[in-house]
């Protein structure tokens, strides 16, 4: 990853977005395909070998328009996903 702060538009690190949300308590998950991992759930949103989304480490959601904002330290570009 150091090297991508000399060369940041050849940036070629996986990345990936998970959901966290706590399990009700007293009901099962929401999600029955998900791992248990204590009170809860964690849910794969989207991954990336880094080709389309190069060295992203951090994702905004905006609840309001359903987008997810990607981007990251030594990114040169944001990314911007539609929800289906």
């Amino acid at each position: 990853m150091a090297d991508s702060f000399g060369d940041p538009f050849n940036i070629k690190v996986p990345s990936a977005v998970f959901k966290i949300t706590k399990k009700n308590t007293g009901a099962q998950s929401q999600n029955k395909n998900s791992p248990d991992h204590g009170s809860y759930d964690f849910v794969k949103i989207m991954e990336d070998n880094g080709e389309t989304l190069p060295g992203a480490t951090v994702a905004v959601h905006d609840a309001e328009t359903g987008r997810v904002f990607l981007g990251g330290v030594v990114s040169p570009y944001i990314v911007i996903c539609e929800t289906r």
